[in-house]
């Protein structure tokens, strides 16, 4: 492996914690030849590390208000949907409890 893409490599904080658990034969294998390649991949951690926040947070409203695990669905409009059913269940007890308070 080339000394400047070991120099380099430090400087990318995310690749460096993904090649760090790894044995030091096989960053070879997985690191690119190129300084240009490493920031490609740096970009690309990120993007991805994006990506999978977003899908936890969708997640986990899936999660709570029951509907089907879509991970892929968009975080709007998996706020939009629970938002909708939000406003559903609140309409339903506000109706029961009118119905409540008549009887009385």
């Amino acid at each position: 492996m080339k000394k400047e893409i070991l120099a380099a490599l430090y400087a990318f904080r995310n690749i460096k914690h993904m090649i760090i658990q790894l044995p030091t034969q096989l960053w070879e294998i997985f690191l690119p030849d190129s300084i240009k390649g490493l920031a490609l991949l740096e970009t690309n951690l990120i993007i991805l590390k994006r990506r999978e926040k977003t899908r936890n947070k969708v997640m986990a409203i899936q999660k709570l208000c029951g509907f089907p695990l879509r991970p892929n669905a968009s975080l709007r409009e998996t706020r939009i949907k629970a938002r909708l059913e939000d406003l559903k269940r609140d309409r339903r007890y506000r109706n029961y409890s009118d119905d409540l308070s008549d009887e009385e």
